[in-house]
């Protein structure tokens, strides 16, 4: 029996490894809590000890998803903190005679804070070099990298894994079903692809510190290949893109170098994308006689796993070949320092060293030993105007300005030339009229029964537009200012110039304005509590759509001027 060693390569989201000693790998996140991410790096290698080791110490590079991909952080992962395992590969022939492939696996991780912004991030590991494959035609570095974008980060996404390191061995002129599917821990809908794997390190500098930035080049496949065909332009092999099987029947004996992407969708959006790259050995096969095809050898061997402390024991097999079929207990929380993507089910075994350590945080984790970023009590509601989007858990602090308006819901009482607002009684509320030369206009402020507050005007002979500002003071932490733009005139009733609509409020993806009278030009700007613009135009049509999907969560300032005044308000974003 001739059988071709298999090389293994899983590479999650932008990735190729392969070389004659490390044999794959892939980049993962898993979000712990607010900005805290778990970061693994995978490294798989045939354990053949005349070969080079894993790296004592893993550089990965931390870089803005923006035109020039600025490098913000480095993670420096030490061998000592890795887990190594060992296991075997095999091939998805049931009568496959007498063939056993080991490799180690070098789990490397360590947490970052990644504050959630409108760009993302790209995370990249990069080494050389590849080996010449049957599909590859000279040695080439490779890059392991993964993105983490903006929406992936306002949902607080983990990325999906590619689970499975065996039934990687294809028999020539045989039947292939190799199954690709990967484990998504937010259960998002997932389709799969063929895509390309990418280049990076060189011989001159075979692990650089830092990696280089983006964009990555394609590696280079052999003019009969591509990567939409690994396995050849006459290749009758596909991937089922819903459930990640990839079928057919095995090609010419040798070594193919493949790239599997699964994206992620949630709300009909693709929210995040995870690449994987595989060295696929296919070998001559001798098998022993399975006639019936049922996927059972004739002679009623039932191979797999009898040992009763493996997750997966059966107590069927009468073959047992259990350094191959058996997975063992571990921990499977992402979110523990000896996490394990190998365990098969959860031993009670996870360890948490890092968390907050103050037990006056939200997040205070009594099983920490080493202090993590903690996060404080506050007021947690939108509505509220102390609203503290970084408060971890809600303390009762919440305050509220009773009847707060906007342009189209002001009480207003013509006749008696009186604007009119429920108030609360714990709150300081602050009336003035001016006219757009600045000219005080008399406004008396009144108090009513039944929390109702009110101002009179009195402008005598003054004609023309006015503006009706109001501020209101509930404590150091609590204050609005309103403005409404109004016309008056002699022996006219006082008018509101309600002509600009502003809706939905609060918002979630997309923000309104429609004009009633079209043609007239308003100024719009859009501000955070911080005073980062985040929308400025000039607008004239009659009706615009924002779009406000990426926007953080948090109260905004809508600012608009017209006709010599502005009106400022306060919008929501959900």
């Amino acid at each position: 029996m001739r059988l071709i060693l298999i090389i293994l390569i899983i590479l999650l989201n932008q990735s190729v490894l392969i070389s004659s000693h490390v044999m794959g790998g892939f980049i993962s996140y898993q979000h712990i809590s607010n900005d805290s991410y778990l970061i693994q790096l995978t490294l798989i290698k045939d354990n053949n000890l005349s070969t080079t080791g894993f790296d004592n110490q893993a550089v990965i590079g931390v870089f803005e998803n923006s035109g020039a991909y600025p490098l913000v952080q480095e993670l420096f992962l030490d061998l000592s903190d890795a887990t190594l395992i060992d296991m075997p590969l095999s091939s998805d022939q049931p009568c496959l005679i007498n063939f056993t492939q080991p490799i180690t696996i070098a789990n490397y991780s360590d947490t970052i804070q990644l504050a959630n912004n409108n760009l993302g991030y790209i995370l990249s590991y990069q080494r050389c070099c590849t080996s010449e494959l049957t599909n590859l035609p000279f040695t080439q570095g490779f890059t392991i990298s993964t993105s983490i974008g903006a929406q992936s980060l306002a949902v607080q996404n983990s990325s999906c894994l590619f689970d499975s390191f065996s039934n990687l061995l294809m028999c020539s002129n045989s039947p292939v079903n190799i199954d690709f599917s990967v484990f998504d821990a937010d259960s998002d809908s997932i389709s799969y692809r063929f895509c390309s794997a990418l280049q990076g390190a060189t011989q001159d500098d075979p692990a650089p510190n830092p990696p280089t930035s983006p964009p990555y080049t394609p590696i280079v496949l052999d003019m009969n290949y591509d990567f939409m065909n690994p396995f050849g332009l006459q290749s009758n092999l596909s991937l089922d893109s819903i459930n990640g099987m990839l079928v057919g029947i095995g090609p010419e004996p040798g070594y193919y170098l493949l790239s599997i992407c699964a994206e992620e969708i949630r709300d009909n959006l693709v929210i995040g994308s995870t690449m994987g790259t595989f060295v696929i050995a296919c070998v001559f096969c001798e098998f022993s006689s399975d006639s019936d095809n049922n996927g059972i050898c004739d002679n009623l061997e039932v191979i797999g796993c009898n040992d009763s402390i493996a997750c997966n024991y059966n107590a069927q097999v009468n073959v047992p070949d259990n350094q191959l079929y058996c997975i063992y207990p571990g921990c499977t929380d992402p979110a523990a320092s000896n996490y394990s993507a190998l365990a098969g089910c959860d031993d009670g075994s996870c360890i948490y060293f890092i968390g907050c350590m103050d037990s006056t945080a939200c997040n205070f984790d009594a099983t920490a030993i080493v202090d993590d970023v903690c996060f404080y009590p506050g007021c947690t509601d939108p509505l509220a105007c102390n609203y503290d989007w970084n408060a971890g858990c809600e303390d009762g602090s919440c305050s509220y300005i009773l009847g707060e308006i906007n342009g189209n819901q002001l009480i207003y009482l013509l006749e008696e030339n009186t604007f009119s607002f429920p108030c609360d009684s714990g709150c300081i509320y602050q009336w003035s009229v001016t006219t757009l030369a600045g000219t005080e206009i008399p406004a008396g402020f009144i108090l009513g029964g039944s929390n109702d507050c009110q101002a009179e005007i009195a402008w005598g002979a003054t004609s023309g537009l006015a503006q009706v500002q109001l501020s209101v003071q509930c404590d150091s932490d609590c204050s609005v200012i309103l403005n409404y733009p109004i016309q008056i005139g002699l022996g006219e009733q006082n008018k509101l110039l309600q002509d600009l609509l502003v809706y939905p409020n609060p918002i979630q993806n997309v923000l309104t304005l429609e004009h009633m009278i079209p043609g007239e030009i308003a100024m719009i700007s859009i501000t955070d509590i911080t005073g980062r613009c985040f929308f400025t135009s000039q607008v004239n049509q009659q009706k615009i759509n924002i779009d406000c999907s990426n926007w953080p969560m948090g109260i905004y300032s809508l600012l608009i001027h017209k006709n010599g005044m502005s009106s400022l308000q306060k919008i929501i974003k959900m």
